[in-house]
């Protein structure tokens, strides 16, 4: 039962871009921000989910919080995957020289070497590209520094006095 005063209700609206969500969609179609609890709740939907916080993470970091949380997290990651990689750099005649003894062993030398090499770039280009775009962040348009929003309250406040 509807009474005259009230308003229709509209489509929920993206938390995160403010785009129209039409439908029971989980996710924005034009960002991909989880539209409803029940998208981090699902398993598959969960992964996507925690997928567009590591991108907003990384591609848009607001607070110094976030930088530090990406390189405790991939930092250790990168720094140990690259020490292997110097490791077995620095060991290679003498890898090469027993792989040639024995062929057979060539195939898990080079899975490690492409895991390592992948764990290393890809945690290494995380770190690198949230530690570049806090740093060459702009300031958002609608904050203001809080002596400026001081300022038009004084002005505010003389204009009324006078």
């Amino acid at each position: 039962m509807s009474t005259k005063d009230e308003e229709p209700v509209g489509n929920p609206l993206c938390l995160h871009c403010g785009t129209e969500l039409i439908g029971h969609v989980l996710f924005c179609p034009k960002c991909g921000c989880p539209a409803t609890p029940a998208a981090l709740s699902m398993p598959y939907e969960s992964v996507l989910a925690r997928g567009f916080m590591a991108r907003e993470g990384s591609s848009r970091p607001r607070k110094l919080i976030i930088v530090i949380g990406m390189w405790v997290l991939f930092g250790p990651t990168f720094l140990i995957m690259t020490g292997f990689l110097i490791a077995g750099l620095s060991a290679a005649p003498n890898i090469v020289e027993q792989l040639s003894r024995q062929p057979k062993d060539i195939f898990p030398a080079i899975v490690v070497l492409v895991f390592c090499s992948g764990l290393a770039a890809i945690s290494g280009a995380l770190v690198y590209k949230t530690t570049k775009n806090y740093v060459q962040r702009r300031p958002e348009a609608t904050e203001k520094p809080e002596d400026d929003a001081d300022a038009d309250e004084d002005l505010n406040e003389g204009d009324v006095a006078q």
